[in-house]
């Protein structure tokens, strides 16, 4: 899953996506270097231990969808794109 994190006024506080953290200035060469800038597997099943919103908004999507999930407890934003997930739907 690639995935992009924003604050309510915006900001981007995390994503995996190098365009994303270049456009934002938040790019980290160490992070590229480790291969952080990749699509991470990710749980999906109703038991998966993510964000609540997030999950349920994994639940809804099939490989490929883009989705915004909106979540009050971290304040933030979420979008993911050409979503990989490690197990299947369930």
């Amino acid at each position: 899953m690639n995935y992009a994190g924003y604050l309510k006024d915006g900001s981007l506080f995390d994503s995996n996506l190098e365009e994303i953290a270049k456009k934002y200035n938040t790019f980290d060469h160490r992070r590229a270097d480790a291969g952080g800038y990749q699509p991470i597997p990710t749980d999906y099943s109703k038991n998966a231990q993510l964000i609540p919103g997030f999950r349920e908004g994994l639940l809804m999507m099939s490989v490929g969808d883009k989705i915004y999930t909106f979540n009050s407890i971290a304040s933030s934003i979420w979008r993911t794109r050409n979503s990989k997930f490690n197990s299947s739907r369930k």
